[in-house]
């Protein structure tokens, strides 16, 4: 996934024709955003809570963008218009740089559900990535500075996302007190509950464990089901996704035991099998392909060590990237609600209930047993917090993959590799044993590991993932074009 982005940024650069002068505010910006991580450490610790981290990420793209915009002879703002700067202003990189920053920092703080040690993230963040910062900088006003340019578009663009129906604040309909952030106002509610069963087909919440004065444990709910109400950006037409999603009404019967539905056995105990062929590389891809903060993070350390590009490469790149992530997303969370589905663990205990013993994954001994009872089966790393249908993830591989391949016009990854540190797991202690380096040679390998991790792991069924490939494809298209357009509006769209 690195190189996705790697190559893109090489492709965009050769495309839009940019300056072939090199600076060194490309490797400040990445500093910059190492330095702060406060969406993991914020939001998702483990990188894996999709719907809100393409929510963050496809805004804070976008103050990005607008920022560059006043210094860019062609650009439009998306979300937020400022001024052209005279010439001479354009062409040094510097102000670019500081407004880029800038608008990051006031996006970030905005949206986020920022406490005192993430500010101090965000304050180190800017004294990393600008040489002399003074934070007396992040209340100027002043729009013919970077400084104040920056500020005024990450509030803007921040009070626009503020406002977009996600609830980040917690506030949607005028609360004001007790406030949690992205809560669900729509009125989802599961057919069947954390202990029990009402229908073996629909989404069943999980058991949580979470640790704090003793042991907590506490039943999942359907995290932002909200965000398949959002609108897409840039998409001049509606995505047809019927075509794509063939889970329907008549699938997956499976109400009472003995169960009769052909495809909903069978497909339940190829998960079963998957997981009881689990090896030692397929663990460390799922939880490569699970973080995706891990993936974001590492577009732009090696999109500038291996091609040295500018800062606004990159960030042009990664707009069109965050766009089709986030579209993808609308659609999958639209489905997702739709189709309410069950996870595999689920329907393996309607199946097989309590007595049954088959094979599955032991957490506590980091091996598969062939003597669990079905009652005890659970997927490799933890199933989230939304139905099963279609994977998140495999739209995810998808729209990223598609990206690629049309930006590069190929499908070769011209030697796509990322090292796994030993011990980096955040499941098993002390696993991987030792450095992993795993290769790709084809973005379509790629996305299909990408996307068959999730089945592997025991998380979605084949369907999910296949389908959850081919809905995520076709949101890469519009993203480009619309970026496109945005940085030579002459171009139609």
């Amino acid at each position: 996934m690195v190189k996705v982005l790697l190559r893109l940024v090489f492709l965009v650069h050769q495309i839009i024709g940019q300056s072939d002068i090199e600076d060194d505010y490309a490797a400040l910006y990445i500093k910059a955003i190492q330095a702060g991580r406060v969406t993991r450490k914020s939001l998702s610790p483990q990188g894996s809570d999709i719907s809100i981290i393409n929510w963050v990420a496809v805004y804070a793209d976008i103050a990005r963008f607008d920022a560059i915009v006043p210094y860019h002879p062609t650009a439009i703002a998306i979300l937020a218009p400022v001024e052209k700067r005279p010439e001479e202003e354009m062409r040094d990189a510097k102000n670019k740089h500081i407004a880029i920053l800038h608008a990051s920092y006031h996006l970030i703080l905005n949206v986020e559900p920022i406490k005192k040690k993430y500010i101090d993230s965000l304050n180190k963040q800017m004294v990393v990535g600008i040489p002399n910062f003074s934070f007396d900088s992040l209340e100027s006003t002043n729009m013919s500075t970077p400084e104040g340019i920056g500020n005024y578009i990450g509030k803007h663009v921040a009070s626009i996302a503020n406002s977009d129906g996600m609830n980040n604040k917690g506030d949607f309909g005028g609360k004001k007190y007790n406030l949690k952030h992205f809560e669900d106002y729509t009125g989802y509610k599961p057919v069947n509950s954390l202990n029990q069963v009402v229908d073996p087909t629909k989404w069943q919440p999980h058991v949580e464990y979470g640790s704090g004065l003793g042991v907590q444990i506490y039943s999942q709910h359907f995290i932002t089901p909200q965000l398949g109400n959002l609108k897409y950006f840039g998409m001049r037409q509606k995505p047809n996704v019927s075509h794509i999603l063939r889970r329907k009404s008549s699938h997956w019967q499976c109400t009472s035991w003995p169960c009769n539905d052909l495809n909903y056995k069978q497909q339940t105990d190829e998960v079963i099998q998957e997981v009881a062929n689990i090896t030692e590389k397929k663990k460390v891809l799922i939880e490569y392909f699970n973080d995706k903060l891990l993936l974001f993070e590492a577009f732009g350390v090696h999109a500038y060590e291996t091609y040295h590009l500018n800062e606004e490469q990159l960030i042009f790149l990664a707009v069109k990237s965050s766009i089709a992530a986030y579209n993808q997303m609308v659609a999958v969370w639209k489905a997702k609600r739709l189709y309410d589905a069950a996870r595999p663990f689920t329907a393996i205990r309607h199946l097989y209930g309590n007595h049954t013993l088959i094979k599955g994954y032991s957490k506590d001994h980091m091996k598969v047993v062939d003597d669990m009872p079905a009652s005890d089966w659970e997927s490799y790393i933890t199933v989230a917090n939304h139905p099963e249908y279609p994977s998140a993830t495999a739209a995810y591989c998808g729209a990223q993959a598609q990206v690629l391949r049309l930006e590069g016009k190929s499908d070769n990854t011209n030697g796509f590799s990322w090292r796994i540190p030993k011990s980096s797991s955040f499941f098993e202690e002390g696993k991987p044993i030792k450095d992993e380096i795993i290769r790709f040679d084809t973005w379509t390998e790629w996305e299909n590991q990408c996307a068959f991790s999730r089945l592997w792991g025991g998380l979605h069924y084949k369907d999910s993932v296949v389908d959850g490939v081919k809905l995520g494809r076709q949101f890469a298209a519009a993203a480009i074009d619309f970026v496109n357009s945005k940085i030579n509006p002459k171009n139609p769209y």
